[in-house]
């Protein structure tokens, strides 16, 4: 019983003393334990608002520093943006620009730095931090300084560099400098890249380092040269050195005689001058030249003097043959072209050459000279007229030759109308008539064509027994003995142009020649129509007379040209009336297509005479007393 409580007691002093001996080292332990936490929990208590040990930026240690200490010292420490890091050159001129980091918009970003500094240390787990910490405090944990980049602001600093270097293009060119011609010189035109160049920059200014750059610089060169100027300098110097003279190239036909050139002269030249690229041309060069609106303004009054109308080819017809013989070939119509001139003035401006030929346009005729009868349907005589002039002056007999010439051998195209006037043109002295009495005005008076109604009237008889409508036809005033010896009164047709015209429309198929022939010795004229006959046939109705007033007692009238002693007739009586007369045409089968009625009102007409001053018995004691000439209206 004593050996067991003996061995019992043994075993509890055994485990006492084994406790004892392993508590040491647990309370040990724990104690470090303890220790080390603390330290732990003093360590971030201590840096709960600093930047922790070994923490570096731009190499300034931040380590304890509070966030605005931390602010001050790498403030102060980052000195990049205040550095002169870059270098810029103008290759061309050689021209340096030296800037700060600074200039070209580089900013620190103080609090970012700042925040990445604190960061250090503070990951999110406590693992994390610890490594860390102990990481940055063992080998030192170095940051560099964030920055932001105000693009703007370096464009801008660019920009004021470029207002050295920038330059326009200047194109060379003539110009009048104290009344003489001389060139400006020309200036290559440079532009910076404002753009280009930042781009260069950029990847400098975010690794924090310098750079040498070379300016990208754009340069135009100018599209007139100093040489170029220089040619057409001379130009210049030629264009307003003479005259230039503008007018027909050639005479080509009698009438243009009378057309003159006209002249630009030196100052309208230099007021008509344009320098500057020509337009119409494909590739545009530097040029001079006058004004194509001036021109065209000083040469539209001349159109009407250079235009004249296309002539038809004139024919007589061979009855034998039954062809057409040619009288005179065709004239083609001729107009001005003006943007045709303009071009031959300024071709021949720079040269020595002054004249300048019109640029013409010609159309052809609408009948030309190769036209045969069978084209034309000109195959037999349809209609004529004939008028008698015995007894007249050798002026009038003149003067109807001389106008009917003028309508021998003309074509009329189907359809068309024939105007007199159009034919007959000019009367006057120039145009190849000569004076002689006429009847103006109710008087018969001296002037220029006398005898021309003489045509007229003949070429209205032909129209008549031809059939053809009338659209313009007027009577003499009084009735005239030259026009009735044949045909009797109301067969007369006066003209006076532009007034007063006969005209008449070819209603057939067919064109219409006519031919005029004066028979000087047998005192006749005749009016030949030549066409093809549609088979229409003509009667002249009966004369109808009516109102007939005996004509006044004779005239007497002193005519200072005549010799004393010497008494003329110019005039011949003639009794007033009214005629009309009827004209019916049928067809072919005799039926009456038309009927027509042409009236005639003749005035009462006295015999004139003329004598000379002092003649004995002049005038006469029955004469009467002549009233003053009135003006003569249309």
């Amino acid at each position: 019983m004593q050996q067991v409580l003996t061995q019992t007691t043994s075993h509890r002093n055994l485990a006492r003393k084994l406790v004892s001996l392993l508590l040491v080292p647990f309370i040990v332990v724990g104690f470090v334990l303890c220790l080390v936490i603390f330290s732990i929990l003093f360590y971030q208590i201590n840096y709960q608002d600093r930047v922790f040990p070994g923490v570096h930026v731009w190499g300034m240690d931040l380590s304890g520093m509070t966030r605005d200490e931390a602010a001050t010292s790498i403030s102060n420490a980052f000195d990049y943006p205040r550095q002169i890091a870059f270098e810029f050159t103008d290759k061309k001129t050689g021209k340096s620009w030296h800037a700060t980091p600074s200039d070209l918009g580089l900013r620190l970003d103080i609090d970012s730095t700042v925040d990445a500094a604190l960061q250090v240390g503070r990951a999110p787990g406590i693992r994390d931090r610890l490594i860390q910490q102990a990481q940055a405090n063992q080998s030192q944990y170095h940051l560099s300084p964030r920055v932001e980049l105000d693009r703007i602001g370096g464009q801008r600093y660019l920009s004021f560099v470029a207002h050295e270097i920038d330059q326009p293009m200047i194109n060379a060119g003539v110009v009048r400098s104290r009344g003489l011609w001389t060139t400006s010189p020309s200036q290559i035109g440079r532009a910076l890249d404002i753009e280009g160049t930042y781009s260069l920059v950029q990847p400098s200014l975010t690794q924090l380092s310098g750079a040498k750059i070379t300016f990208p610089i754009t340069e135009t060169l100018p599209q007139v040269s100093n040489e170029q100027a220089e040619v057409v300098l001379v130009d210049v110097k030629r264009i307003v050195s003479q005259p230039l003279h503008v007018g027909l190239p050639g005479k080509r036909f009698e009438e243009d005689k009378d057309i003159k050139h006209h002249t630009i002269n030196t100052g309208m030249i230099e007021g008509m001058l344009r320098l500057g690229f020509v337009s119409d041309e494909e590739d545009p060069e530097y040029g001079a030249w006058l004004d194509h609106n001036q021109l065209r303004n000083w040469l539209e009054p001349f159109q009407t003097e250079v235009a004249t109308e296309a002539v038809n080819a004139r024919f007589v017809f061979n009855d034998d043959s039954g062809e057409l013989e040619v009288l005179a070939k065709g004239i083609p119509a001729r107009s001005l072209d003006i943007t045709g001139t303009i071009k031959h003035v300024n071709r021949h401006a720079p040269t020595l050459n002054r004249d300048v030929p019109y640029a013409l346009t010609w159309k052809e005729p609408t009948i030309t000279e190769d036209a045969t009868a069978e084209s034309l349907g000109i195959t037999e005589l349809v209609a004529q007229g004939r008028s008698f002039f015995a007894g007249s002056s050798e002026v009038r007999v003149h003067n109807v030759a001389t106008a009917a010439s003028r309508f021998h051998g003309i074509v009329i195209m189907p359809g068309e109308e024939f105007s007199f006037n159009h034919y007959l043109g000019d009367v006057t002295e120039e145009t190849g008539f000569e004076k002689g009495l006429i009847i103006l005005g109710g008087r018969t008076i001296e002037g220029v064509g006398g005898g021309v109604c003489q045509v007229s009237t003949t070429a209205f008889q032909a129209a008549f027994y031809a059939g053809f409508p009338v659209l313009e036809r007027y009577a003499h005033g009084y009735r005239v003995g030259y026009y009735e010896h044949g045909e009797g009164p109301g067969m007369d047709a006066t003209v006076f142009s532009p007034v007063v015209d006969l005209k008449f429309v070819n209603d057939t198929d067919h064109h219409l020649l006519i031919e005029a022939y004066t028979n000087k010795k047998e005192q006749r004229l005749t009016f030949r129509f030549y066409s093809t006959s549609d088979g229409r046939k003509i009667e002249k109705g009966e004369t109808v007379i009516t109102d007939v007033k005996p004509h006044p007692p004779d005239l007497y009238e002193e005519d200072p040209e005549l010799e004393q002693g010497e008494i003329e007739q110019v005039d011949w009586s003639a009794d007033g009336a009214k005629v009309v007369i009827e004209r019916i045409i049928r067809d072919a089968e005799d039926n009456i297509i038309r009927t027509d009625i042409f009236k005639s009102h003749y005035l009462p007409w006295q015999a004139i005479y003329h004598y000379g001053p002092g003649t004995e018995g002049m005038p006469p004691e029955d004469a009467v007393t002549p009233e003053p000439t009135p003006t003569p209206e249309p």
